[in-house]
């Protein structure tokens, strides 16, 4: 059975690289006109059921997908505005800006209200977090005058310090029974025994800002406490401190809670702040800002969340942005590509990539362009058709009426045109090394750095689209007019009596040997040296298929403009 995967649209979709060109990501963005109440948005969460919670400056908002529903005081809650919001033991809960102002908590889909941590006006929330100790949830709240704990129905307060200014609260995070605590004074962890709750000291202060801590595997030996300062990325682990990463250039967010480091399931990382934010790529530990000039609305965000399906959520005061795929990025002229029409890819077997054009290549070498354009302008007679890299290093192209190129391992471009004028379309090299290229009239090979036309071309190919090769030694044409095998001594067009379309794009022999083609009358295959449809539960494919082939996974991907 084949196994079918669509492919709605051909896309230049590179691995994330760093490149002295910004990268544009597919960027979602959400705002008043997609239905939020507000653009101010303060943090994002999501649900066991896949919604996505939003804390606002007019109340709490979830997005299932579909449209936003905004929940403010009219529906239960007791302010406007709020800060943080978190999903954990079946509940949504929705963090104030102020201390003297209720928690919010949507139970049975009714929100209730929970006591204010403190009477004390005008302190406002700086950082929060959860935690389920002895299968009840307790709330943390930090701010300026010290942790705020509801543990049993009720307050208890903290201080990590006498000194008011080190008592200030910048991130918490939690595992296990304990929460850990940053402030100007260092990391603290903080734990409840028989006397109540603590804090000890774990991390002293390393000699810069320190913006926001996080811990990672919480249930696993190999816990850990992430630090985030100006210019590092640490880690505490099994007692040991790594530094991960230096020379960063994190800007100072001026106001505590406002930073933030965030991990995707690969354990790739996200860090910033209000005024810039981050990539970091764990395969190489390469920096990508992720900033306006990248898509994105905003240069920072007021938070960051991965959801289930590995979409990255961004949240700011201009709404929300949603980047679908990180590792997909969009490449134009304004970013270095010698056009925006992209016709033929090739990678290199030294990982380059080289893009044809309609009138010229670009090179991509680790992130970095470069344009050779071709000569006179671009159009549709300098298209290239066809693009491939021999066995000895060297790219061979097809450029329609400019005949064939080849670009030399030294950068230097060199042609072949085609007499009489003909239009180079398709190029190959077969097993021996010899190079191949059809036309739109007939086929020639090379020989002494010569084109030589084929004893084929009296028996008037049919216009070529791609050429193959089998271990025959044959020539596998794919063509306007009929899909045909070439040899020194015979021409063989296959029959297409089931086929109303005699027009075929491409060709793939299969890990098991057999061999299907994409048609304009759609997915067809060879059987008893006939072609015919390719049923797949009774079913066939009607539209016209581009391209199709197998990868190592043995599944066959087919190129339509739908299926």
């Amino acid at each position: 059975m084949i196994n079918i995967y669509r492919f709605f649209a051909l896309i230049v979709g590179l691995l994330m690289v760093q490149s002295s060109f910004s990268q544009k990501y597919f960027v979602k963005s959400y705002t008043i006109k997609n239905g939020l109440s507000t653009r101010i948005v303060n943090d994002v969460c999501q649900d066991s059921l896949g919604n996505m919670w939003f804390a606002t400056y007019n109340g709490i908002s979830v997005y299932d997908g579909f449209s936003f529903k905004n929940y403010d005081v009219r529906d239960g809650l007791s302010k406007y505005h709020y800060r943080k919001v978190k999903y954990m033991g079946g509940m949504i809960w929705g963090i104030p800006y102020g201390l003297a102002d209720s928690i919010a908590c949507l139970r049975n889909r009714e929100w209730q209200k929970i006591t204010p941590a403190s009477t004390v006006p005008n302190v406002e929330v700086s950082s929060f977090d959860l935690n389920v100790i002895n299968g009840k949830t307790v709330i943390c709240l930090g701010s300026s005058i010290g942790l705020e704990i509801y543990q049993d129905n009720r307050w208890n307060h903290v201080n990590i310090s006498t000194d008011p200014a080190q008592n200030e609260i910048i991130s918490i995070t939690s595992a296990h029974d304990r929460f850990y605590v940053l402030t100007k004074a260092g990391v603290f962890m903080v734990a409840r025994d028989k006397n109540g709750w603590h804090a000890g000291q774990i991390v002293k202060p390393i000699g810069e800002p320190m913006y926001a801590i996080k811990m990672e595997q919480k249930t696993s030996s190999g816990e850990k406490l992430w630090m985030l300062s100006s210019s590092r990325l640490t880690y505490l682990q099994n007692g040991k401190f790594i530094d991960y990463m230096n020379g960063l250039s994190v800007p100072d967010p001026v106001q505590p809670g406002l930073s933030y480091i965030t991990f995707d399931t690969s354990g790739n990382i996200f860090i910033g702040n209000n005024l810039a934010k981050y990539f970091i790529d764990k395969r190489n530990r390469k920096v990508s800002p992720l900033s306006v000039r990248n898509g994105l609305s905003a240069e920072g965000a007021t938070s960051i969340c991965v959801d289930k399906e590995q979409n990255v959520w961004f949240t700011d005061t201009r709404g929300i942005d949603k980047i679908s795929c990180l590792l997909l990025i969009n490449y134009f002229e304004n970013t270095g590509l010698l056009e925006n029409e992209v016709t033929g890819i090739v990678e290199l077997s030294d990982g380059r990539l080289v893009f044809g054009h309609n009138g010229g290549l670009t090179i991509m070498d680790h992130g970095k362009l470069k344009q050779i354009p071709f000569l006179q302008s671009g159009n549709i007679q300098s298209r290239v058709m066809d693009i491939m890299q021999d066995s000895k290093g060297d790219v061979w192209f097809t450029a329609c009426a400019l005949g064939v190129g080849k670009l030399k391992k030294d950068g230097t471009l060199q042609w072949y045109h085609v007499t009489p004028p003909h239009i180079a379309v398709a190029i190959h090299q077969d097993l021996s090394g010899r190079i191949w290229v059809g036309t739109n009239h007939a086929l020639f090979y090379f020989e002494n750095e010569k084109l030589i036309s084929h004893e084929a071309n009296r028996k008037k190919v049919s216009p070529f689209r791609k050429i193959y090769s089998n271990n025959k030694g044959e020539i596998i044409g794919a063509g306007l007019y009929g899909f045909y095998t070439i040899s020194d001594t015979e021409f063989k067009m296959f029959p297409t009596d089931e086929v109303k379309i005699n027009s075929f794009f491409s060709y793939v022999k299969s890990s098991t040997g057999a061999e299907y083609l994409g048609s304009g009358d759609g997915l067809c295959m060879i059987e008893n040296g006939r072609i015919r449809k390719v049923k797949i539960n009774g079913s066939t494919i009607d539209n016209p298929v581009y391209i199709v082939f197998q990868d190592r996974n043995q599944y066959f991907w087919i190129g339509s403009k739908e299926l």
